[in-house]
């Protein structure tokens, strides 16, 4: 966690994107069942697009937001963001059971209704 609290946002966001999907093969799953949806969705090459594109906005929000706010917020932001950091570290255990619930319950009930 050092190395991560001493990285700057803007080299953040480089690794992020670098290794969103690659070494963590909890995101690639979503990731696959998301663009499977999505392709199993018959819409048109627009409406596929623009849903992937809503895909994708929406997923990165869990990154993007706190690092906007530390970027643009000043010391009130890190304080916040700090904050934030400290309860998901003291919560990550519950909140990844939470979305894997959240997630196998809605790819079974996917599932089974085709």
């Amino acid at each position: 966690m050092r190395v991560v609290d001493s990285i700057t946002p803007w080299k953040a966001i480089v690794l992020g994107f670098l290794f969103a999907d690659v070494t963590n093969p909890k995101n690639l799953a979503l990731t696959v069942a998301g663009c499977m949806a999505i392709a199993g969705g018959h819409l048109s090459t627009l409406g596929s697009t623009m849903l992937l594109l809503f895909f994708t906005g929406l997923a990165s929000l869990g990154v993007a937001l706190p690092v906007m706010l530390f970027m643009s917020g000043g010391d009130v932001a890190k304080q916040t963001v700090e904050q934030w950091r400290q309860w998901l570290m003291l919560h990550k255990k519950g909140v990844m059971a939470v979305l894997f619930f959240v997630f196998g319950t809605a790819l079974l009930i996917k599932g089974f209704s085709n």
